[in-house]
């Protein structure tokens, strides 16, 4: 068997679902991650489970989760209980004090949430643990959550581009070095269309993870009566909204390794029309991105800009239902790309230096306007105007 075909089965292989999130949890060292059987048997354990609790990971698979619970909790059988609400609620969520291996105690903000796929079938579910001091305020632990969310979402993208780019690079391998003469074609190009579908289930798989994470943050914002704490939860949402929409451009394309760049962004300011309540009658946008195709680590850093600066012009650049524009454009010369996107509202204030806002978001936009290579500009002059120069 040559090395192209190992490298294949072993990413087949990885995508195992245990192994997967196994990698993906286990450098979140300040969030104990424990992923539990339908029945409550703990089927992975990170490193910041260990160095929470106390207990190595050898220590806690297999056994019930209720191993977490002091005798107390076990005699009025609270961890069942818990695990009933998860089912009823999507999530159950509690501050509460707990006690490690070695018998110290530590309050803890602990989600308890329970998976179920598009069937209706339960999965399982995920228990997710933050240490915390008892006068942590609701606001900080929104950020936690949203915290991790990014986390996770990092982590996952990370390790499906660089699957994206094994398979890809094979099949333009292979597609570069057939012959027609050569007997073996017609089995390497099977081999190729089963990578092509393989390529295609990931890409679907993530987006439907994806997107069960929007629904377990739509789920819990539900339990919310605070105004800003709910605007944290639509946010993160919109975020994942933004990655799930790239993966799902990609499994419906027939080039898997890039994507329509202009129909995406359509689609995800549709899609923040919504979920702003927005008229299109009254925020009128021009679009001016034409024949744009764009890798996904790219795709998705841009995605993520566009996002947070058309959010931020929903929210702020045009108050009381007032009328609008929204200008999105991308221009390319040589290598060179520019991305603008401008509104006619209200304008940023002058005395705000966006560079060392508080601004979650804004702070996300320059992050990733660094991870691109990218410098970027804001001119405050008739409305907010954003300008990205970046080259690829």
């Amino acid at each position: 068997m040559d090395k192209k075909h190992i490298i294949f089965f072993q990413t087949d292989s990885f995508l195992n679902d245990e192994e997967f999130y196994g990698l993906i949890f286990q450098n979140l060292k300040n969030y104990g991650i424990i992923l539990l059987d339908p029945d409550g048997y703990i089927i992975s354990w990170n490193t910041g489970a260990e160095l929470i609790e106390g207990l190595k990971k050898d220590e806690a698979l297999h056994n019930h989760f209720s191993i977490l619970y002091t005798e107390e909790d076990i005699k009025n059988n609270k961890p069942n209980n818990n695990l009933r609400q998860a089912i009823v609620n999507g999530l159950y969520e509690e501050n509460s004090l707990w006690f490690r291996k070695d018998g110290t105690k530590f309050w803890a903000n602990v989600s308890l949430a329970a998976l179920i796929n598009p069937k209706g079938e339960l999965k399982g579910f995920s228990m997710l643990m933050k240490e915390i001091t008892k006068s942590d305020s609701a606001t900080d632990k929104l950020k936690y959550t949203d915290e991790l969310l990014n986390s996770i979402k990092k982590e996952r993208t990370s390790e499906l581009i660089k699957i994206n780019k094994i398979v890809q690079a094979e099949i333009n391998s292979r597609k570069g070095g057939e012959k027609e003469n050569n007997p073996e074609v017609e089995k390497i190009e099977t081999s190729l269309k089963e990578k092509e579908v393989l390529l295609k289930e990931i890409h679907h798989r993530v987006k439907n993870n994806l997107q069960i994470i929007s629904s377990l943050l739509n789920l819990q914002s539900g339990y919310i009566k605070d105004k800003d704490s709910i605007e944290i939860f639509k946010e993160s949402q919109n975020r994942v909204r933004s990655m799930a929409l790239i993966h799902e451009k990609l499994y419906q394309s027939k080039d898997m390794s890039q994507i329509d760049f202009s129909g995406y962004v359509s689609e995800l300011v549709s899609n923040l029309f919504g979920s702003y309540s927005l008229n299109s009658a009254l925020v009128t946008l021009h679009q001016n991105i034409n024949n744009l195709f764009l890798e996904i680590d790219l795709a998705i850093n841009l995605g993520l800009i566009i996002n947070e600066l058309v959010s931020n012009a929903f929210k702020h650049a045009f108050p009381g239902g007032s009328k609008g524009n929204l200008y999105i454009s991308i221009k390319k010369d040589k290598q060179m790309y520019e991305l603008v996107i401008q509104d006619d509202g209200v304008g940023f204030l002058p005395e705000i230096d966006f560079r060392k806002t508080e601004s979650l978001g804004l702070q996300l936009v320059i992050s990733l306007v660094e991870q691109i290579g990218g410098k970027i500009f804001l001119f405050s002059e008739d409305g907010t105007k954003f300008v990205i120069n970046f080259s690829v």
